[in-house]
């Protein structure tokens, strides 16, 4: 008989209201572990995934400090002031009490700054696993203030994340000398009946998806402009922007008057997993511009659907993609070349399909969630249980 698998406990610093968060923690609801959340943004709110697996029984166990309520506002004025002593402070005496087997920091401008100020004063502490979201290093790095940070950041981190090789050199260059994992995304990967599920062919869609953040270091506006000046070649094809804001929302409703392009648009958390997923599985192409990004969950969304990704060269996309053939790695200096690009992309019917049955076989090889709980598992050091192995 197989020794049970011992009691892991993980002190979990993320934001509590997060898919992202959410997605990290399902991959271990089977699994005999403890996660004790210490909500790094000052949102009262959690995710419904992670507030049913705090009322729930299942194997694992998830709960929440309990200054994570009414007091998360101001305890986040203060370290606005405060530079995140307060809540380093109450994260330390959690950890002091808790005594996890690891404290592991999702996000690292958040959840990362906060576990630096909590270990600075706890020498004897528990492994320390920095997991880098989507712009942490690439974007900030460039500030001083930041580079500071992240440096002593990551010269405390025992063990590193992230979804790009090239995050994990930055993170070299920063100063980090522990165990890099693999890279893979961080919120797992597909099941398999995602990954098999039979589409229409992409040629005969006529939904074009786009990323709709615009402000920070989302360029939803360069896109929109984009379409603006395709209007002719676009008549007939439907728009959908998802995570739109106001300010994009604006520029939308501008072009439509305009050219009388049929655009929809969804605001940021209005629509399901599922029915993003929908939209790609109906969408011949993806456009996603920035001026900053990781892998990027909606490029991933879109391989797997079959629709045809136009991402801008910031995120790590030429790790997943080959520009040119299996989607476009654009420029997000040079619109003219996305106009280029996405004219092709709107009459070049056998490019489009074949980058699907492409993009279908990296995804079947590198995007399997059980591949990716295989790799989650050993964050915690917890055995692979068969089904993971036979992935």
């Amino acid at each position: 008989m197989t020794a049970a698998a011992p009691r892991r406990t993980v002190v979990l610093v993320c934001m509590a209201d997060s898919i992202h968060t959410a997605r990290w923690i399902g991959q271990f609801s089977d699994q005999p572990i403890d996660f004790v959340l210490f909500p790094s943004t000052p949102n009262r709110r959690l995710h419904p995934l992670i507030a049913a697996w705090v009322r729930g029984t299942q194997p694992m166990s998830v709960r929440i400090v309990p200054f994570a309520g009414f007091l998360s506002i101001p305890l986040w004025g203060l370290d606005l002031i405060l530079r995140d002593h307060v809540r380093g402070l109450l994260l330390r005496r959690v950890l002091r009490r808790s005594r996890p087997d690891y404290v592991h920091a999702l996000e690292l401008q958040h959840g990362g700054y906060i576990a630096s100020r909590a270990l600075d004063r706890l020498p004897d502490h528990a492994p320390f696993i920095a997991t880098n979201w989507g712009s942490d290093i690439f974007w900030f790095q460039r500030y001083p203030a930041h580079r500071r940070r992240l440096s002593r950041l990551l010269a405390q981190a025992d063990f590193y994340s992230a979804e790009c090789q090239r995050d994990v050199d930055l993170a070299r260059d920063l100063g980090f000398t522990g165990h890099a994992f693999p890279v893979f995304p961080n919120t797992g990967g597909f099941p398999q009946q995602v990954l098999a599920r039979q589409t229409t062919p992409p040629s005969s869609r006529t939904v074009i998806a786009v990323k709709g953040y615009e402000g920070w270091v989302g360029r939803a506006s360069i896109a929109l402009g984009v379409i603006e000046q395709l209007a002719n070649e676009l008549a007939g094809f439907r728009i959908v922007i998802f995570s739109a804001n106001l300010a994009t929302q604006r520029i939308a409703a501008g072009v439509v008057k305009r050219t009388g392009l049929d655009i929809t648009w969804h605001p940021k958390k209005s629509l399901s997993h599922d029915k993003m997923m929908d939209i790609f599985a109906s969408s011949r192409a993806y456009v996603g511009v920035s001026l900053s990004d990781g892998i990027s969950t909606s490029l991933l969304e879109s391989m797997v659907n079959g629709a045809f990704p136009l991402q801008t060269n910031t995120s790590c996309a030429s790790e997943w993609i080959t520009s040119g053939l299996s989607g476009f790695s654009i420029d997000v200096a040079d619109p003219a070349s996305l106009r280029a690009d996405l004219a092709r992309v709107l009459r070049d019917d056998v490019l489009v399909d074949s980058a699907a049955t492409i993009n279908a076989v990296t995804a079947r090889d590198r995007l399997d969630e059980r591949i990716g709980r295989a790799h989650a598992f050993a964050f915690y050091a917890l055995p692979s249980s068969s089904d993971i192995s036979s992935a």
